[in-house]
Order: structure tokens, then sequence, then C-alpha cells
């Protein structure tokens, strides 16, 4: 039996029944900017990402800080009273006597657990609103096995990457500031200016998973999915926004809160959506002419003749065209093989949405 997911970019084919799914693990890390021993967690967290792909990476502020929230509070409560410390899939190794491992164990228990075999594919899919920052997203679990028995929960978190800022809430503390040879040796004590990695900016689902979801036997090959929606906040910079979805056990006991599988998604691998009083004066966009069916041509700022690319979705999100390798600062668009109605283009680079904007055709 096969699954398929139709993204603006990519399909993608999971075939359950003839091949393992890919299993991945998840490190969720507790920090705080005044925590003088916290960076050397991000050194374990950098190493652990480079070298294990399939490690995603969380970070917990569990202190209040700038980006401390209450549900990453409650989740140190239970699981990491203290940084930095992490879990990994909050599997008890029986290192510690509970769920967290200190940095020196991160990595071993990582790989321990990339050799085990997932029951369990996780999937993300939904669409993002580039004027409104509103994502709507589907989390779905689909068994290849039956796991044990027990309170199966769906959870998912919107994370942020390279969050800085200025002053204490920002600042870290930094006990390395002096340890030679350290890689944060010499960058200040505080760090002014630090750049907060993998930070949890919110919890879409309940602190423990959504329940009632995914039953307590669940069968194999079938989808359980739950839809959550959640609007960016303008201090939140969009081109670094992640969401990560996972499925875990809950328990009364913090020792069977296993997590059994993990994935993450960028926001800009979701479908864009777009609102119909979109301003391309804000996006400093020229189109000429508009509405068009030859073609049109949109200007913009290239001073750097940065490479853009041009992606264009019909009212349905769907992608009809996408122009690439753009170096200067015009794009044209032939009205061939586009019906009449209206379009929504997004002019990016690599990394940054650089503009969105709307086209007619007649």
């Amino acid at each position: 039996m096969k699954t398929i997911i139709l993204t603006s970019t990519l399909l993608l084919i999971f075939s359950y029944s003839n091949a393992q799914v890919n299993k991945k693990v998840l490190l969720e890390e507790s920090s705080y900017a005044t925590c003088g021993n916290c960076p050397e967690g991000a050194v374990w967290m950098d190493s652990i990402t480079t070298e294990f792909p399939n490690v995603i990476c969380v970070s917990h502020h569990i202190y209040a800080d700038a980006v401390t929230i209450p549900e990453s509070v409650s989740w140190s409560d239970d699981l990491a009273p203290g940084a930095p410390l992490a879990c990994i899939d909050r599997v008890d190794f029986g290192t510690t006597g509970t769920v967290y491992e200190l940095t020196s164990e991160w990595r071993d228990k990582v790989i321990q657990q990339l050799a085990t075999t997932a029951v369990v594919g996780v999937s993300i899919t939904g669409s993002y609103n580039t004027v409104t920052r509103e994502i709507n997203v589907t989390a779905e679990a689909n068994f290849t096995s039956s796991p044990s028995s027990g309170d199966l929960r769906i959870n998912v978190f919107v994370v942020e990457d390279s969050v800085t800022g200025t002053g204490s809430g920002y600042d870290q503390v930094n006990y390395y500031n002096t340890v030679i040879g350290h890689p944060y040796y010499g960058a200040g004590d505080p760090i002014v200016g630090y750049v907060h990695q993998h930070v949890i900016r919110a919890f879409l689902s309940d602190i423990w998973g959504t329940a009632g979801v995914i039953p307590s036997n669940p069968s194999i090959y079938t989808p359980y999915s739950q839809n959550y929606s959640y609007t960016i906040p303008s201090n939140f910079n969009e081109n670094q926004i992640s969401i990560v979805a996972f499925v875990s056990y809950y328990n009364a006991s913090i020792s069977q809160r296993e997590v059994l599988n993990v994935n993450i998604i960028n926001l800009d691998e979701l479908s864009p959506t777009f609102t119909n009083d979109l301003s391309q004066d804000k996006h400093s966009v020229f189109i000429y002419p508009q509405p068009f069916s030859d073609f049109t041509t949109l200007t913009f700022s290239n001073s750097k003749n940065e490479s853009h690319t041009l992606l264009l979705y019909d009212v349905q999100g769907r992608l009809v065209r996408t122009v690439t390798n753009i170096t200067t600062d015009k794009v044209e668009i032939a009205g061939k093989n586009l019906t009449s109605g209206i379009y929504f283009f997004m002019l990016r680079t690599q990394d940054l949405i650089q503009a969105t904007g709307k086209l007619i055709v007649e």
C-alpha cells in the first residue's frame, strides 16, 4: 500500500509495505541565556547534527530569558530540570536514573537510537499564507508495524533558528570565554548578540501531545492525522521557521514517554497561500503590463546580482511555473499556457523570500 503526499515542489512516495520507515531521532536540549555552561550544549548539538543528518535538535529555554515559553518550563519540570541537558527520544537509558543525559552522553545515545527500527512514519503537509503569516499544517502518523499498546500522541513544535537580540534576555553567559581551545574561547562573557539555534517558539499540540488521535493499538498502514493552525508573530523570522512533528507515548511515569519517530519541514516547503488584497508596492516589485496576456515583466532591486528563483502559483496554491537563476533585476513571464485568472508569485534567493505579489492573466 502507498501513501502519496503532494506538496507544491515535491512528490513524496512512502511505500510502507515493502520498505522500512526512515528512523530519525529527536534531541531535546534544555538551555537559557544566563546558563554559563550552555554554550557547550550548542557545540554538541552542532557537532551531532553535522555528523548525523537524521537527528532533529530542538532547544527548550527553561528559565526566564527572552525566548522562554511556559510549555518548555513544564517540559523541564518533568524531564530535564537543569541545563545543558538533553532527552534523546525521551528514552530512559539507565545512565542518570531519569530520561535526561549529560552532554558527554549525547552522541552515544543518539547512535543507539539511530540503530533502532522505526514502527511509524511521520509526515507533515500544509500551507503558509505569506501575507497573514498563518500556518495550517497536518501531522500524520502511519504505522508500519504494531507498537506496544499505550497512550500514543501526536506532538508539533514551531522552531526558529538564528534567534538573536540585545540585552540580558538574549546575551549568553559564557564560562568558556577563557578556556583556550574551546569554540567559544574569547567570544565574551556574556556573548553579546549570541545566536540561539533550534529555539522552540510554540507548542501547537498540548504539552505532552494531542490525545485521542491515535488509538492505543493502532492499525498498520492506516493514517492518523491532526491539523493545527498558528500565526507567526511579526518579530519571528519566517525564513528561519520550521515545523517539527513526532509521535510519542504519554504516561504518568516519565520513563515511559518514548518518542517513536520524528520529522521536520521548513516553512518554505509548505504550499504558499495568498490573500487577494496583497499589495505589490509593499514588496518593491514593478509589474508591467498588468493585466497581461502575452507577457509581463517584473522589475525589482538586485544590486548584488544575486541568483533569484521565481515561483508562480495558481489560486489553489499549486505551483504552475518556476524560473531559476535570475541574476539581473528583471524577469519576464509569458502568458502562454496560463489560463485567464489570478496568479501569485514568490521571488526568493536561496535562503530568503524577497517578495510576493499578484499577477492577472487575461
